[in-house]
């Protein structure tokens, strides 16, 4: 549904609701939905967009505005191979994993001496 709703419609952003409907309506009697149903769902979905002036508000902003701003991935600046040294990682690994047995690990804290006012 990325369809400018104004296109499919034929007016102009600054068309008034009046114009909006009208140009629904003339479009309805041309598109019935019985002869050219897919044609028909495209107009509805447009003036569903622009109908009222909350909806209308908010198309505008997806439509005109980028609502992605400026956090758009850029493929230059994504580019950088990193190195990997298997044989480290898998050291590292089994490094960490013989160590799962282990029950006591007051060595790995050091103390803190509370004092209470």
């Amino acid at each position: 549904m990325n369809e400018d709703p104004y296109k499919v419609l034929g007016i102009d952003r600054r068309a008034s609701t009046a114009e909006v409907k009208k140009a629904y309506f003339n479009l309805v009697k041309r598109y019935s939905p019985e002869t050219h149903a897919e044609r028909f769902k495209e107009v509805r979905r447009a003036y569903d967009r622009l109908k009222t002036r909350e909806r209308r508000q908010e198309t505008d902003v997806f439509l005109y505005n980028d609502p992605y701003g400026d956090f758009k991935p850029v493929a230059k600046e994504c580019r950088f191979k990193a190195k990997v040294e298997v044989e480290k990682v898998v050291e590292a690994i089994l490094r960490a994993s013989s160590d799962l047995e282990r029950v006591d690990f007051s060595e790995d804290f050091t103390p803190l001496e509370m004092i209470w006012a």
